[in-house]
């Protein structure tokens, strides 16, 4: 936690600089002046993007421009608490406990308030025990059960399996398959057919053309008739 602590802190300090008020008049003054006295340089950068609406008297809604000086009440209260936080973690902890075996210094701090309300027992008997409840439904029922029991083995794995067995069962087998094994095995009943009529013999064929003019005679007859 150091490295992202030391972060956060740097990142604190710089947002920080950017609200300090203008040290000087010439400063105030070369970037407007106000009425009130100490100017906000952040602030001042985002008055025209931070609108705030308020209902006036005659119940017209108007949008007054952010606010960009200094509140001397409320910086000094917010700093005050600051410096007694940093004070107080201080003389309390002085850069312990150094490792997790060493117990909170906080425990054996005599603070009535700390005796008065059992914030640790709270966080650990409710806080805590609830926590690992949840955790555990979202882990069993949640990811487990619902996502990877329903979704992935009876939605997605059960639905693929089911149509991979049909186009492989129904489709390619008995659609694509019959379709190709009964077209090879028509021609092959229509070659055997066919292959009755080759015999070889002048006569067969003197036959089949004399059948064949026979039949063509009997249909232009029947037609012309």
């Amino acid at each position: 936690m150091t490295t992202p602590l030391i972060v956060l802190a740097a990142l604190t300090i710089f947002g920080g600089l950017l609200n300090l008020p203008y040290l000087t008049a010439a400063m105030a003054e070369a970037n407007h002046d106000h009425a009130a006295g100490i100017f906000l340089m952040l602030e001042q950068w985002l008055e025209h993007s931070i609108a705030s609406f308020e209902l006036t008297e005659e119940g017209i809604l108007s949008m007054p421009k952010t606010p960009v000086y200094l509140s001397l009440l409320v910086a000094g209260i917010s700093t005050a608490l600051a410096v007694g936080g940093l004070i107080l973690g201080y003389l309390v902890y002085r850069g312990r406990p150094r490792t997790y075996r060493e117990p909170d210094r906080l425990q054996r701090t005599p603070i009535w308030w700390w005796a008065a309300l059992p914030l640790n027992s709270l966080y650990m008997k409710g806080f805590v025990p609830l926590f690992n409840r949840f955790s555990v439904w979202l882990a069993d029922k949640v990811d487990w059960a619902f996502w990877h029991d329903f979704v992935h083995d009876r939605l997605i794995r059960d639905i693929f399996i089911t149509g991979a067995e049909f186009s492989a069962n129904v489709l390619d087998a008995q659609g694509v398959d019959g379709l190709v094994n009964g077209a090879g095995k028509t021609t092959q009943r229509l070659a055997r057919g066919l292959r009755l009529t080759q015999t070889g013999y002048a006569r067969t064929y003197a036959l089949a053309v004399l059948l064949g003019a026979v039949g063509l005679l009997v249909y232009f007859i029947w037609m012309a008739g």
